[in-house]
């Protein structure tokens, strides 16, 4: 499995949209990794809100 730092680098190389690569790799994004660890109450209840259809 690549590293999240391969896949920065080959989404620059590339072009390509450094989002879905990480998703496609099984990863979160930095930033999202960051916000998850830093807010995961919020972001639970966020998220169950947004996506539960409740």
């Amino acid at each position: 499995m690549p590293s999240p730092d391969l896949l920065a680098k080959l989404a620059a190389h590339y072009a390509a949209n450094v989002d879905d690569l990480f998703m496609e790799a099984g990863f979160f994004p930095p930033d999202v990794s960051k916000i998850l660890a830093n807010h995961f109450r919020d972001a639970v209840v966020l998220l169950r809100a947004h996506f539960s259809g409740e």
